[in-house]
Parts: C-alpha cells; sequence; structure tokens
C-alpha cells in the first residue's frame, strides 16, 4: 500500500471514527466566530458542544456564527510533521470558491518543498464541501489501499470532483444568503410556507437550487429520483448524506435509497461547525458519484421529475 499522508481540513464532516476508518490522519481547523465574538478551532468531533446546541441557537437568527480560514502557520504545523517522517503528503480541501484555504495550502506546500527536496505534497481543491468532501476522502482513501500512487490518487480526484453531485433540501436559505452563497431571489424561495428548496453543487462547489418541491415528501421523492437519473453504478459506491439536526429525514432519506438504488453503504454524517454556519439547520442532502451536469442541465432534469 502507498505511504503517503491523507490530509483533509474542518469542513469534510467525517467525525474521528470515520477518519480512522478512511486514514485520514489529521485536519486543517478552520476559525469558527462565535455570535459573542470570541473565536475557537471547528471541530469536526463536536467536543465542546453538540449539533442540537449549535443549530438550535441558531433557529431564530440572531445567534449567528462565521468563519475564517487557518493561518498560514496552521497549515505549515499541520503539513510538516509527516513530511519530516518521510511521507509524501494528499491535501484535500474544500472549494476555493468558497474559502482562500486552498491558496493558502498552495503557497505553504511550495516552501516546504523546497525545505523537504525529497517530498511531494499534492494539493487538491475538491471543488465541493460538506459530504462532498467526505465522498472524495474516502474515494482516495481507497485508491491508496488500492496501491496507488500519491500522483494517480490526486489526479484521479481532480477529474473527478465534479461528478459528486448532491441533492437534498435546504429548508431556509437565509444562511447561504447571509454568506453570499446564494441570490437574494432564490433565498425568498426558502421562506415560502411548505416549499422545499432543492439543490445541486455547482463546478465552484455552491449549493446552487435548482427547483423547489411543495412538502417534504415531495422533496424525497424528488430526491431519489433525480439520484436515480443521474447516478453512476450506485451499488459500487458509498454515498454520504449530511443533515443539520435532521436526522429523521436523513434517515427517510437513506431508506428509500437503499430501497430504490442499493449502493454499497450509506454513511450519515453531521454537516460540520464550517460548513454549518453557512447552511444553518435544515439541510439533508445525498452525496454520490454520477454525471457532470451543467447547470442548465441540473434545471432541467429537476423540472422534468417535478412536472411528472
Amino acid at each position: 500500500m502507498s505511504n503517503f499522508a491523507i490530509i483533509t481540513d474542518s469542513s469534510c464532516d467525517l467525525t474521528q471514527d470515520l477518519r480512522e476508518r478512511f486514514g485520514v490522519e489529521d485536519y486543517l481547523r478552520g476559525i469558527l466566530v462565535f455570535p459573542d465574538g470570541h473565536q475557537e478551532r471547528a471541530d469536526l468531533d463536536w467536543k465542546t458542544m453538540t449539533p442540537e446546541e449549535f443549530y438550535g441557537g441558531m433557529k431564530n437568527k440572531k445567534l449567528l456564527y462565521s468563519t475564517a480560514q487557518p493561518g498560514m502557520q496552521d497549515v505549515i504545523d499541520l503539513l510538516e510533521r509527516p513530511l519530516r517522517e518521510g511521507r509524501d503528503v494528499l491535501l484535500l480541501t474544500l472549494s476555493s470558491g468558497l474559502s482562500g484555504t486552498y491558496h493558502t495550502c498552495c503557497i505553504v506546500a511550495k516552501e516546504l518543498t523546497e525545505k523537504y527536496p525529497q517530498r511531494k505534497i499534492r494539493c487538491v481543491d475538491s471543488r465541493r464541501y460538506c459530504g462532498a468532501e467526505a465522498l472524495l476522502l474516502s474515494r482516495a482513501s481507497e485508491l491508496r489501499a488500492a496501491g496507488k500512487t500519491l500522483d494517480e490518487t490526486a489526479d484521479w480526484l481532480e477529474a473527478n470532483r465534479l461528478r459528486v453531485r448532491q441533492m437534498g433540501v435546504l429548508e431556509d436559505l437565509f444562511f447561504c444568503k447571509r454568506m453570499g452563497r446564494v441570490s437574494g431571489t432564490a433565498a425568498v424561495m426558502g421562506t415560502l410556507v411548505g416549499i422545499r428548496p432543492l439543490a445541486d453543487l455547482g463546478e465552484d462547489g455552491l449549493s446552487a437550487p435548482v427547483g423547489k418541491a411543495r412538502g417534504a415528501k415531495a422533496a424525497l421523492n424528488a430526491t431519489i429520483e433525480y439520484v436515480r437519473r443521474t447516478v453512476e453504478e450506485p451499488e459500487k459506491q458509498i454515498f454520504f448524506i449530511s443533515h443539520s439536526v435532521r436526522m429523521e429525514q436523513a434517515l427517510a432519506m437513506k431508506a428509500l435509497l437503499e430501497e430504490n438504488l442499493h449502493p454499497r453503504e450509506i454513511i450519515i454524517t453531521s454537516v460540520s461547525q464550517s460548513c454549518g454556519a453557512s447552511t444553518g439547520p435544515g439541510l439533508y442532502a445525498v452525496y454520490y458519484l454520477g454525471r457532470e451536469l451543467s447547470a442548465e442541465a441540473q434545471k432541467q432534469t429537476l423540472v422534468e421529475i417535478l412536472n411528472q
């Protein structure tokens, strides 16, 4: 097995047990700015507060969080540990369309490879976030276990990252609008009573609302049909479902996916603090490998489903 280290950041939704399973050695901790202004490192393992506490305080839209990328020294400290041990590094970050983390990591990687000329660092911009980033990490782990080299693994990630699809519900687009992730017009759609905005991922990693369903049941049924039309070889895949305090809906989605599409495995995770500051409570979405789709193709596919 190739011996390169796999490292990520705090937007990947992988708790310690999943990081251990997939051999993700460590992660770069972004900054979480609390409603009172104090700052803490984002924690994938929810050691200081539960998801219910984090998202519960956001319901009234007054206790709001923001995020900031880690400093350059944080990146140096994280990447240098495996280099000192004589190992190469694969670093997968959240989309550069959402954060400057990737570009900072590239600068540090260049400096460190000059310091350790016999070592190699590949920084990969996932162009994704949340459960999509988790999915790519699981694939990187499987490729490494199969004996693929650092470059082969990184090349696969870059060639296939835009095949990672998202489909599911963003109940309230207020938080995405606040962080500049959707337009004001799209955000209004998320405030209508009984309407469930459905979103896929754009090329830059932003969640793009591509349709709306009336009611939770209709939204779940549309999600399953969208996955069915766009997925490739589900029986060979691990799907990820990420949710922000919507476990009941996530379990219902999992059951329908298993019944209709029979994926190899489905893993349910909580949306991380770093992503949750932007999505807020009320997200439940599935992430899977499918076809690359333009924004227009995403909308057209969902329109056809919802008009059936």
